[in-house]
């Protein structure tokens, strides 16, 4: 009995003991098992960190909310802060009077896009709109504050009051308490969320309540809780709690556990379910951990993660963490990764990649051969060659390197060096290739190479000199092999062994190739060095493909499964759809929807590696490994996820002369006297911001877009008075645009001289002007001519009354002088007696006769004293009977009644017009016929004085500065001085016709009577 009892006591002491064993066994394996997968983990997510040397203003933040436009805001105990992906804003008592109080705990999201603020004082205040309200008592905020802020899925706002005074609605601008504190007592609300239902829930100690809006009916869950939680989050699953013990989902058959924490964890703070499921936990010492959906609690990062008050999940599915001490941290998926620091690789300089089904092959600077399973990601060294390159193809796994030949590792074997037929190896061996009828191909230094019966063999391109530098090779299914030279171009070597120099076109330059590659429709893709891309299509025919967005020098290129051309450059890793590519060589297609990736996305370096090829080799999962200056790059194209979320744009300051101003309306004016304008803009793209895009215009300046890259502001300067719109657009890091934008409305007032108005009464004052100007010089022209006038008026006036001076003189003294003379000649004659003096005395007599005669002749030219004594008609008839009688033209005359139709002086000078055209037919025009045609009308003479003479050219006698005669000059003048209007109408051997209007003194009536 007592053997018995003791041996059942010492089988009980060994079961303990074993169970303690496997316990502590257990831990340890658990360990273990999360330091590998904490490695992994860790290898999938980038860490980034802002703190105040970048803007923050203290590296502890108690919480953190993005409303709707995009912004990302944080509460700290130096004021509230908002984020834009690139700077950080400042709110505090010194600028936002609003805000009462800078030690702000509790930021959250409420109804229309506005965000409420609460202050370690219980202060209170609501952002929206880019407006600060603050709210106190007479909004019914309870005497001791609000903490907590949650919006209900009805669009009302619910808040948790500090030290048990209850929950709180906000409803016509007042909050109203709904929930008692005694609901909660003896606790304090430490907790709201909502969840996917709507609900609200709340947690204040070891109790949790619901609290379905609208009308707020309340259930509680009482001592449900697993008893020390830490944190909660109300997600897409339910809730979700977290204590020491691990993880855990209120259900309705209560709280669940679903994941046990390891035994270091002990402080676990924070919760986060996200858009694909998985749960985040943030601990106060023990780093971040997730749960995937469906998976195993893993840890994620220690290294700098600790002190985790919240975390967050923005619009584009970044997390955020926010921490005491620590700042803010994103946490990111690193889309790609590399090697281990173990592996021996991570900072290498990778020369070549290429493998099979089952490894990779690595030849690095410094020669050696290294193997990756590609399973396990373990690595092997092979042996150092000191090779430049190696290819692995079906025959085995080929290399070389500088001066010490080829070598071939067949599958499963040692590497076996190969020499070249009839003299040792000389020079570089580049790259291997293996043809689609299994030749190896070689590109080296001195040239082309193949492998011909197990030695290395020198191939002669057709006759084409100088082909050396041989670094890139492909083939294509139809027997037509490529080879790349990086100094002298791309020769093809026919499906029939003819040799040909391939241009790719005008505008390459050199034409320096780097790579090339074949896709699957038997496409062959040439990548130069400082040239671009092209491309060799079935036709053989090569396209140059140009586009600002792709590299320059391109040092790889490989197609992935999904229809993308990936490109390996100095700069970066970029992908591009081969459909965009070939539209784009068609001449139809668009701007290319070019994504670049660098180190933001995993890359150690963003410079790939060059020289020779390959640089890139897709492994038989479809990843893709590339060979860069700091290790290799793996990445899947299959679980990258495009950022669809376009980036909100918003203008954040608008500066005038380099002073601050304020938008209003969406408007700004720009009054005139100010000359320049600073447009300051932002876009809330949070996965990548140096990788944002923009482009803007200013309507009714330009309507083109202008590209501005990664510059956040546009500056404008001495713009035209009137109406603009500034259109802002950006795209995000995977080149998804905002179609929208932002614009604004901008007004620039003119200066009173730019106004429509001042220039109108400038125009009106200048043409004033030269209206004035015009009337005073027609003015004083037309006095000069009055004055001219009547000084030609009083110069014929006095030229007529010397004539009658002179006729008389010549009539009564000259005339009556000869007369005597004559009449003496006579009586002498009478009474003498000698023969010869009677017929002198009749000379004399006849003489004084002709004088007397001739006297009289002139003394009626100088003034016809029958239009003193007979009147202008008489006066006429008379002239033009004189002049008849006196030649032998036939005169035909017509004169109506035209006494008293002038003025004594308009007679004497209408009497001298006809005389002086009737002596300029009498003399000049040798006519046999004339007429003259006097006419009276109303208010009007017409004269009309017609002949069948020689005529002459009236065209040029009347040309302005043309020398007319003095009897031509005459008319016109007189006829002018008359009021009147002067016709001729002549032309050599046509005669002449005189028509002269001249408005008379009295009407037709009035002078009849």
């Amino acid at each position: 009995m007592i053997a018995d009892g003791v041996d059942q006591g010492s089988l009980g002491r060994r079961r303990a003991l074993l169970a303690f064993v496997s316990c502590v066994l257990a831990a340890w394996l658990a360990a273990v098992a999360s330091a590998f997968s904490a490695e992994a983990a860790s290898n999938e997510f980038i860490f980034d960190r802002w703190s105040t040397e970048d803007g923050l203003p203290e590296n502890s933040i108690f919480s953190m909310a993005q409303t709707p436009d995009g912004f990302l805001w944080m509460a700290t105990f130096a004021g509230l802060v908002r984020f834009d992906g690139k700077e950080f804003t400042v709110f505090d008592a010194s600028n936002t009077p609003e805000l009462r109080d800078d030690r702000i705990v509790t930021v959250d999201v409420g109804p229309e896009g506005s965000l409420w603020v609460a202050s370690a004082s219980g202060e209170v205040a609501r952002w929206k709109s880019g407006v600060f309200r603050s709210f106190d008592e007479r909004e019914g905020v309870p005497s001791r504050g609000l903490s907590w802020f949650k919006l209900a899925s009805d669009g009302s706002l619910w808040s948790a009051s500090r030290d048990q005074q209850g929950v709180f609605k906000f409803q016509n601008g007042r909050f109203v308490e709904k929930i008692p504190a005694v609901q909660f007592s003896p606790y304090n609300v430490w907790f709201m969320g909502r969840d996917v239902e709507g609900s609200l829930w709340a947690a204040a100690g070891p109790n949790i309540t619901r609290i379905d809006p609208p009308d707020g009916r309340v259930i509680q869950f009482t001592g449900v809780g697993p008893g020390d939680m830490r944190g909660m989050f109300a997600g897409a699953s339910g809730i979700w709690g977290c204590s020491s013990r691990g993880l855990w989902l209120l259900t309705d058959d209560g709280w669940t556990r679903r994941a046990a924490f390891p035994l270091r964890v002990k402080s676990p703070a924070s919760l986060l379910e996200d858009r694909h499921g998985t749960v985040w936990i943030g601990t106060w010492q023990e780093g971040l951990w997730r749960l995937p959906h469906g998976g195993e609690l893993e840890l994620v990062q220690t290294a700098g993660v600790a002190n985790c008050r919240q975390i967050l999940e923005d619009k584009e599915g970044n997390i955020w963490l926010a921490t005491d001490g620590y700042g803010l941290l994103r946490v990111r998926e690193r889309r790609f990764r590399g090697l281990s620091d173990a592996s021996g690789l991570s900072k290498e300089i990778i020369k070549t990649i290429s493998g099979d089904n089952e490894a990779a092959y690595v030849v690095t600077q410094n020669g050696w051969i290294t193997k990756v399973d590609l399973e396990t990601l373990k690595t092997e060294r092979l042996t150092n060659l000191y090779a430049w390159s190696g290819t692995k193809t079906k025959t085995g796994l080929w290399c070389g390197g500088y001066g010490n030949g080829v070598w071939q590792r067949e599958n499963g074997g040692t590497f076996a060096a190969l020499l070249e037929e009839g003299e040792k190896p000389q020079g570089a061996n580049y790259c291997f290739s293996e043809g689609t009828d299994g030749t190896i191909w070689i590109g080296r230094q001195p040239g082309i190479a193949r492998i011909e019966n197990g030695a290395v063999k020198a191939v002669d391109p057709g006759g084409i000199e100088n082909f050396t530098e041989v670094v890139a090779i492909a083939h294509d299914l139809r027997g037509n092999s490529y080879f790349g030279s990086r100094e002298h171009g791309l020769v093809r070597r026919g499906a029939s062994g003819g040799w040909e120099r391939v241009h790719l076109g005008t505008g390459m330059g050199r034409q320096r190739i780097g790579s090339l590659h074949r896709d699957r429709r038997d496409t062959i893709w040439v990548g130069t060095v400082g040239d671009g891309l092209a491309r060799i299509g079935l036709d053989g025919q090569p396209q140059r493909i140009t586009a600002p967005a792709l590299p320059k020098s391109i040092r790889g290129i490989i197609e992935d499964d999904l229809g993308h051309l990936w490109l390996a450059s100095a700069q970066g890793i970029y992908r591009v759809a081969v459909e965009e590519l070939d539209k784009r060589a068609s001449g139809v297609g668009g701007e290319l929807d070019v994504v670049r990736y660098g180190t933001t996305d995993g890359l150690a370096t963003s410079e790939c590696s060059s020289g020779v090829q390959p640089t890139i080799w897709k492994a038989p999962n479809g990843a893709l490994w590339f060979a860069t200056v700091q290790g290799v790059a793996i990445v899947d194209p299959a679980r990258i996820t495009k950022n669809q979320q376009a980036p909100p744009v918003v203008i954040q300051r608008l500066l005038l002369d380099d002073k601050m101003t304020l938008a209003e309306g969406g408007r700004i004016t720009m009054p005139s006297g100010r000359h320049r304008l600073e447009v300051q803009y932002g876009a809330l793209s949070f996965t990548d911001a140096s990788r944002v895009r923009f482009r803007h215009r200013l309507k009714g300046l330009d309507e083109n877009w202008t590209e501005a890259g990664t510059t956040r502001a546009a500056y404008f300067s001495r713009l035209p008075p009137g109406e603009y719109e500034l259109q802002i657009t950006a795209c995000n890091n995977d080149g998804v645009w905002n179609a929208q934008g932002a614009t604004l409305a901008l007004s620039v007032t003119p200066a009173v001289w730019e106004t429509t108005a001042f220039r109108v009464g400038a125009v009106v004052v200048v043409f004033a002007g030269i209206w004035g100007w015009n009337e005073t010089r027609v003015r004083r022209h037309k006095l000069a001519c009055a004055r001219q006038e009547a000084f030609s008026r009083q110069l014929l006036q006095a030229q007529e009354e010397d004539r009658k001076r002179i006729a008389a003189e010549l009539h009564d003294s000259v005339g009556q002088s000869l007369l005597v003379i004559r009449n003496r000649a006579l009586m002498a004659r009478q009474s003498a007696t000698g023969r010869g003096l009677p017929v002198e005395l009749d000379e004399i007599s006849e003489a004084a006769a002709e004088t007397l005669e001739e006297v009289r002749e002139i003394s009626h030219n100088l003034r016809p004293y029958q239009l003193d004594a007979l009147g202008l008609k008489k006066a006429l008839q008379g002239l033009i009977g004189r002049m008849a009688g006196a030649s032998k033209v036939e005169f035909t005359v017509h004169i109506e009644p035209l006494d008293g139709a002038l003025e004594p002086e308009g007679e004497i000078n209408l009497f001298r017009v006809v005389q002086e055209a009737l002596s300029n037919i009498l003399k000049h025009s040798g006519a046999e016929q004339a007429s003259v045609r006097i006419t009276r009308e109303p208010s009007l003479l017409r004269v009309q004085i017609q002949d069948n003479g020689s005529g002459f050219d009236a065209g040029a006698q009347f040309t302005e500065g043309a020398a007319r005669g003095f009897g031509v000059g005459g008319i016109v003048e007189r006829v002018r001085m008359m009021g009147g209007h002067v016709h001729f109408e002549s032309a050599h051997g046509k005669g002449t016709t005189l028509r002269i209007e001249i408005p008379a003194r009295k009407p037709l009536g009035e002078m009849i009577s």
